[in-house]
């Protein structure tokens, strides 16, 4: 929730407090003051010396202290116990040890104290694609006007023109902020013009609580707070549970049985059933409850109260009435083209209390549309678009003259134009269809079946996999030591893992080229360079397998049992620690904790498909950039070579090219005489036939995914530039509670991008990232 709604509902609780003007630390301040001793490199000499031993600030930077673990699990979630700095002091050493003129010139720069600050504001867009559809229309032509000339003037230059364009129409301006000064003090309150409660805020003064601070035992982390936490009370309200039942389900109301569930985090929702402890009323009618039915409800009722002060520290008092909603997921878009809501189909229960009729802030990014918009205001002129033409649908083995592309049913025609990226030109046929210009094409038919042959190669290449069972017995294993040691296995104290990390069963994740999930057998699978890993983890370190083996399954097991001692008893603290170390240290030369892992749900590409990909991808590539660099000195020789091939063609009674085109884009022929070279355009494009820059919501025209296929992206706000080439190398199955896709996918990008990785090793730098299958079209399949 917002600071100003806690301290509404609790004005005598929370207080603002009085703020002294003060001054900011110098950078090389503010690292002195966070870094702990250990990484005391990133400072320059003189400020590194003032954590060293004899130095008067070393009390502040202990080598050893305590730790509170707070209710965590993890030791690097704890709370280290170590004195807090006194500034004053701090200061003073500074200015006493003279850090500042022993630093050197590019120090000096490094810590000015005036740096440049930057404010970022947001601001409408006047892309209208990336704009929430169902907004009110008023006044459309003025803003058109007005939108145009800021499109003209607002232009944001490319810091790396070579991976992305200048951005036009940015969402966002850049003010130089400055410090507050006398003239102009910091004030803690709310500024004018600010919408309480603001969209996707908590509405919490909506019900007016009140608020108190008092020891609630709030779960946090499976334990109960020891503190004092800030408690919110409901006051109690009278439920007519049959007029409630009367609005959600007569017959007038049955297309309105909306509410909005979940206080203070409010979720449109549609009411299925409600319940007061005697009836049940839904939509069918009103039935009496039994007596297992009605301490029933009791239980549900004492047990959403428990988990409202418990889980939220909100004490809503006696529960009464429960109701069943099936809840808002996403915003999806129809075949039609219209915008609905989709709702769960499983029912949950909220308390009568907690749910409101009617939502004092909608999210308009939430309304539906059920109308297609015009396309002057879907496809704005000069927008981006894909084009989803050039790939015929007829019957294989007609021309696409006799089938048109948008009819019947999969085939391919000879020009591969579908996944371009295209540029509005205007309007024909009285704003029923686009006209377009083409800015960069898609995969051409050859480069498609290079992708698929090295693919396939790559496939009959993969390496072969064995079962858990074959594993054990070749290595003179039980299964169960096997699947610990290939799994994690950790060891006190420290609770440190000293499993090889080669799959997950509680996680569910597989690693590339290692193990894999055998659906058929429900059994995991190993790769020879996988047992030949646990061969040698085997020979490396006996004494764990074998207490592993003799000892009974253990959340966490004892290291100094696995120490080599004289006299055979237990080792000490010390030589535990040590020899975890050691099996840590022949761990990580091995490279086995930076392994690339998975779902193991997941559809995957092989690491050496992979490669092959990588090889291709670049291949072509350089073979583009080389062909473009050429192109510059060679234009007049190439055209007189093109008007000689296309005499010949006319002489030998061949089809012209347009001819070859499917009728629902026609391609013409313009001249860019400064240049050069020819442009291409779509003629009388259908509406079916274009994809807009960034929808919303989110969705594709393709419904099937598979690794190795050639995509393109639909968007420009996921990491990608709009248009951009990819291969799939992974599938997975995502939640498709809040998705717009059932499906996740891991893609190697052509091109590198500053907001894509590595895949945890799996591609190269800058090449590899992780979108919705909703934000690419699939370049291999037919669309939908």
């Amino acid at each position: 929730p917002m600071s100003v709604e806690m301290a509404t509902v609790a004005p005598n609780q929370l207080r603002i407090p009085k703020f002294e003007e003060g001054k900011p630390y110098r950078p090389l301040e503010q690292l002195l003051s966070v870094l702990p001793p250990a990484s005391k490199k990133f400072l320059p000499l003189p400020y590194r010396e003032l954590v060293e031993k004899g130095s008067p600030l070393k009390a502040w930077y202990p080598d050893e202290f305590k730790e509170d673990p707070n209710f965590k699990k993890a030791p690097w979630e704890a709370i280290a116990l170590i004195p807090f700095l006194d500034e004053s002091k701090l200061l003073g050493v500074i200015r006493e040890s003279k850090c500042e003129a022993r630093l050197s010139a590019a120090e000096r720069r490094r810590n000015e104290p005036e740096g440049r600050c930057y404010l970022y504001r947001g601001l409408i867009s006047s892309d209208r694609s990336s704009v929430p559809r169902g907004g009110r229309r008023k006044k459309k032509e003025k803003q058109d006007e007005e939108e145009e000339k800021r499109e003209n003037e607002a232009v944001v230059p490319s810091t790396l023109p070579r991976l992305f364009p200048s951005i036009r129409t940015p969402l966002s301006e850049e003010r130089v902020w400055s410090f507050p000064t006398k003239d102009r003090p910091f004030e803690p309150k709310v500024p004018p013009g600010c919408k309480r409660p603001a969209v996707g805020f908590p509405c919490i003064s909506y019900l007016q609580p009140s608020g108190c601070l008092e020891n609630g035992g709030i779960n946090l982390f499976g334990f109960a707070t020891r503190r004092p936490s800030l408690m919110l009370s409901l006051k109690p309200v009278v439920f007519p549970t049959s007029r409630l039942a009367q609005h959600f389900f007569a017959k007038k109301s049955q297309n309105k049985r909306l509410a909005y569930v979940g206080w203070p985090r409010l979720v449109e929702s549609v009411v299925v059933a409600i319940n007061d402890g005697k009836n049940l009323y839904s939509a069918n009618g009103t039935r009496k409850l039994g007596a297992a039915e009605c301490e029933n409800f009791r239980r549900k009722a004492a047990g959403i109260a428990n988990r409202y002060k418990s889980k939220m520290g909100v004490k809503i008092g006696e529960v009464k009435v429960i109701l069943s909603v099936l809840p808002f997921l996403r915003m999806a878009r129809e075949p039609s083209g219209a915008v609905t809501k989709r709702f769960g189909q499983v029912a949950q229960e909220h308390p009568g209390q907690a749910v409101l009729l009617r939502n004092p802030r909608p999210d308009p990014r939430h309304q539906e549309e059920l109308a297609l918009r015009p396309l002057s205001e879907e496809y704005p002129v000069g927008s981006q678009v894909i084009y989803l033409g050039g790939r015929g649908r007829g019957k294989r083995g007609t021309s696409s003259r006799q089938q048109p592309q948008h009819e019947g049913e999969r085939g391919e025609c000879k020009h591969e134009l579908f996944g371009a990226v295209a540029k509005v030109k205007g309007y024909v046929l009285k704003g029923k269809k686009l006209e377009l210009d083409l800015i960069s094409p898609s995969d051409d038919s050859e480069s498609l079946e290079l992708f698929r042959k090295a693919i396939r190669d790559a496939r009959k290449a993969e390496e072969r996999y064995f079962s858990e069972t074959e594993v054990a017995k070749a290595l003179q294993l039980s299964q169960s030591v096997l699947s610990r040691i290939a799994d994690s296995l950790n060891f006190n104290p420290g609770f440190r893992n000293v499993g090889l990390r080669l799959r997950s069963s509680r996680r569910r994740e597989m690693v590339l080229g290692w193990t894999r999930w055998n659906w058929k057998r429900s059994s995991w699978e190993y790769s020879a360079r996988a047992i030949k890993v646990l061969l040698e983890y085997k020979s490396a370190f006996p004494r764990v397998l074998l207490h592993v083996h003799q000892s009974k399954y253990s959340h966490a097991y004892n290291a100094e049992d696995i120490v080599d001692t004289v006299h055979g008893g237990r080792g000490s603290r010390d030589q535990a620690i040590q020899a975890i170390r050691r099996i840590e240290s022949w761990i990580a030369s091995r490279g086995l904790d930076r392994l690339p892992a998975c779902p193991s749900t997941s559809r995957v590409l092989p690491l050496n498909g992979i490669q092959a990909v990588v090889r291709l991808t670049d291949a072509i590539r350089d073979k583009r950039r080389r062909r473009r660099a050429g192109s510059s000195f060679n234009n007049d020789e190439e055209d007189d070579h093109a008007q000689e091939g296309e005499e010949e063609k006319d002489a030998e009674g061949g089809e012209n090219e347009q001819e070859d085109l499917p009728p629902g884009a026609i391609l013409k022929k313009g001249g860019d005489e400064s240049k050069g070279r020819e442009t291409q355009a779509f003629a009388a494009v259908p509406r079916s036939l274009v994809y807009a820059r960034n929808p919303y919501p989110a969705w594709s025209p393709s419904n099937r995914f598979n690794p190795g296929d050639r995509v393109v992206s639909l968007r420009d706000d996921r990491g990608m530039a709009f248009g951009a080439l990819g291969t799939i190398i992974a599938v997975h199955k995502i939640s498709e509670l809040s998705e717009p896709s059932p499906l996740g996918l891991d893609l190697l990008l052509d091109a590198p991008t500053p907001a894509a990785g590595t895949l945890a090793g799996r591609v190269p730098e800058g090449r590899g990232i992780s979108v919705s299958a909703a934000d690419v079209l699939n370049l291999s399949q037919n669309p939908v």
